[in-house]
């Protein structure tokens, strides 16, 4: 409506706008986040001759910040430079928002320092939006010095600016700040609200603190504030890290047996959530039957929930189940991510499937994702543990062919199948690749060597081995002297 009086303003002939008018239709502009159509009336406002002021430049610049446009916000602060139009601390305020809010956290830091260098005292907004800024930038211990100067500064806490306080202290898992800052608000008579609540629920179960994380579930309904989705679901990852899956799952029962809605978005959150920490927890049976209690439901699982569900099955070694998901997750059109893949080649890995193992690399190959050492090593030891010396082999030339650097358990499970197909030579190159290449060998390696060596009727070099893990100070096992007296009696 101001901005369709401006246009009928400007159509009447004997009107001439003056810049009060344009700084309204300007701040129009702002409420309504118009950032394309501020900067234009800034730009006729100048070519109308009408100086431009604090007010309209400031508005045009909130008009940017609320559209996500940090860099045009920016500008607009330059362009009141070059116009000797001196920037006042709401100028300074929403460029420092924008930047915060795009990532641009040093470029935030460098204007609230700029703002404190001039006439202007920083108010509750300018630090609150550094605090803020400090947060996307995980620079928390910033926002806490922060958090101290504006008390230095005699600004009061509020509510807005803890809640970003503890945020960014939530991002980096510092659980004993953020609490702090809760004490502080308490202590101060400020009510926290539900989003502070989540933030340091969150903050602990970042710091693997879930009995606290619990703790401050039931202070806030004890404080009259209702838990909502985030969270339980904060608290059941906590739980889930912890390894207490018993606790999260009386915790979904409560989500689930509740009046929260469960939207499409937060429901994945909750279900991986839980699945999650039936995995961790070596549940795969939980997990298989919440995986199909939520495609029951109708809720379809992502690619997330999925993988948690697969990482599962693959942890106890339920193979046959993983294949199941896997093939499931085809049927529902859900694209796998290198987590997936990995997932599901290990299953197959610990059920000597080799077969499947290798078509999912295969697989895998042939998308834009490039496979990674797990996905390989995982590959190989299937192929190793099946005895199929040659299809190691194989694999490991696509590995050196892709560039994926192998790591220890690689060249461990290729001795071992090398060994285990009498190919005794091919195993110690292995293993003289392994000291070449600077890592130092475990007694896993050496005693695949060891068994190498005896399948090849080199009882000599089997004892050359077993002295050199001795002279190492690592500590033989039964195995190692188990392949060195198998060398002998050989």
């Amino acid at each position: 409506l101001a901005l369709s009086l401006h246009k009928m303003m400007l159509q009447s002939t004997p009107l001439v706008p003056d810049t009060a008018t344009y700084s309204a239709a300007i701040s129009a502009c702002g409420a309504g986040s118009l950032w394309q159509r501020a900067i234009a009336l800034l730009e006729m406002m100048r070519d109308n001759g009408k100086l431009l002021n604090d007010i309209a430049c400031s508005a045009a610049i909130t008009a940017c910040q609320k559209s996500g446009r940090w860099q045009q916000a920016l500008g607009l602060l330059g362009t009141m430079r070059d116009d000797a139009v001196v920037p006042s601390c709401i100028s300074y305020n929403a460029v420092i928002a924008a930047c915060g809010r795009a990532g641009q956290w040093q470029l935030a830091l460098g204007l609230l320092s700029a703002l404190r260098d001039s006439n202007f005292v920083p108010d509750v907004i300018s630090y609150t939006a550094g605090i803020s800024a400090c947060g996307k930038g995980e620079q928390w211990q910033q926002a806490l010095d922060f958090l101290s100067e504006m008390q230095d500064d005699d600004l009061a806490l509020d509510v807005i600016t803890c809640n970003a306080a503890v945020s960014a202290c939530a991002i980096g898992g510092h659980w004993q700040q953020a609490l702090g800052i809760l004490e502080a608000m308490l202590r101060a008579h400020l009510v926290p609200d539900v989003i502070i609540y989540n933030s340091c629920i969150t903050a602990c179960e970042k710091g693997n603190r879930w009995l606290r994380a619990l703790a401050l579930l039931q202070m806030m309904q004890g404080k009259g504030v209702v838990p909502n989705v985030i969270s339980y679901n904060a608290a059941m990852t906590a739980c889930g890290n912890g390894e207490e899956w018993q606790q999260a799952l009386s915790l979904f029962d409560v989500i689930l047996t509740s009046d929260l809605v469960l939207d499409d978005s937060s429901a994945l959150i909750t279900y991986n959530a839980i699945i999650t920490a039936c995995r961790k927890g070596k549940q795969w049976q939980r997990a298989w039957e919440i995986l199909e209690a939520m495609r029951s439901d109708g809720k379809l699982p992502n690619v997330s929930v999925y993988s948690a569900a697969l990482s599962a099955c693959e942890k106890c070694e339920q193979w046959q189940l993983a294949i199941h998901l896997w093939c499931q997750m085809m049927e529902d059109g859900v694209v796998p991510n290198l987590i997936t893949y990995n997932a599901a080649i290990s299953a197959c890995e610990k059920g000597k499937r080799w077969p499947f193992a290798i078509y999912l690399l295969g697989v895998l190959r042939g998308t834009k994702m490039m496979p990674d050492v797990i996905s390989y090593s995982a590959t190989v030891s299937a192929c190793e543990k099946s005895g199929q010396w040659q299809q190691t082999l194989g694999v490991l030339e696509e590995m050196q062919s892709d560039a994926v650097p192998p790591n220890l358990f690689t060249y461990n499970a290729a001795i071992s199948a090398c060994g285990n197909g009498d190919k005794w030579q091919q195993a110690l190159g292995f293993l003289e690749v392994v000291l070449k290449s600077g890592s130092a060998p475990d007694v896993i390696t050496y005693n695949a060597a060891i068994s190498a060596c005896g399948n090849g009727d080199k009882w000599q070099q089997a004892l050359g081995f077993l002295e050199v893990v001795l002279k190492s100070g690592s500590a033989p096992d039964v195995i190692t002297y188990n392949a060195a007296i198998s060398a002998c009696e050989k």
